[in-house]
Formats: C-alpha cells, structure tokens, sequence
C-alpha cells in the first residue's frame, strides 16, 4: 500500500511537472481513492485545475471551486475532506449553503466532533 501511495505522488508530481495535467489529476484521483481524507491530495488538484490557495476567491473562482470539489462529494459521499475545504474557501450564500449540507447532518447525529 505504502508503495502504491508513493508511486502515485511521484507520478502525479512528475505529470504536474511536466504540463500534462489530466495524467496528474488522474493519478491524484488514484490516491483519493486510497485516502479520500488526504486534503493535500484536493488541494493539489485545484491547483492543477487553476485555482491556487489564497485568502479569497472571485465569484468565478468560487463556482469553479465548488463544481471541483462537488464531483468528488459525489464520487466519495463518506469522505468529509472535500466539504470541509469547500467551508475553508467559500464566501457568502456558497459558504452558508455548504455549512447548513455539512452541519446538519452531523448535528442530527449528535456528533461530539461536531459540537
């Protein structure tokens, strides 16, 4: 397991590297597959799909944000990582809307990590 992680970081390093950027994402993918609550993996792969981790984002960026990371809450529906990078980078109604789909369920649960 350890040297399929490693492979596939190396590989998607490399493929980043190298411009072609649906190889890396495809290799990020791999990984998430492995460890859906890895956020660097999400984070790497904003990166390659242009958006690049700052304080605040324009209307365009957060849409673009929001259609990335909704693929993979629909692929991995029991990782988290994805809807809590979605809370660190959205604003607004995006932001508000997100917290109520990721809190509530959590608070109907009762879930102390929540609370």
């Amino acid at each position: 397991m350890a040297n399929l992680v490693a492979k596939n970081e190396m590989l998607a390093r490399l493929y980043t590297l190298a411009g072609n950027k649906d190889k890396a994402i495809d290799h990020f993918e791999e990984l998430l597959q492995l460890n859906s609550s890895n956020s660097r993996y999400y984070y790497e792969i904003l990166k390659i799909r242009g958006i690049e981790k700052k304080t605040s984002y324009s209307e365009e960026e957060e849409a673009k944000i929001q259609e990335i990371l909704g693929e993979y809450e629909k692929n991995l529906p029991k990782a988290t990582a994805h809807q809590r990078i979605a809370l660190a980078l959205l604003s607004g109604e995006r932001f508000k809307n997100k917290l109520a789909s990721y809190a509530k369920p959590l608070i109907s649960k009762g879930a102390p990590a929540f609370l």
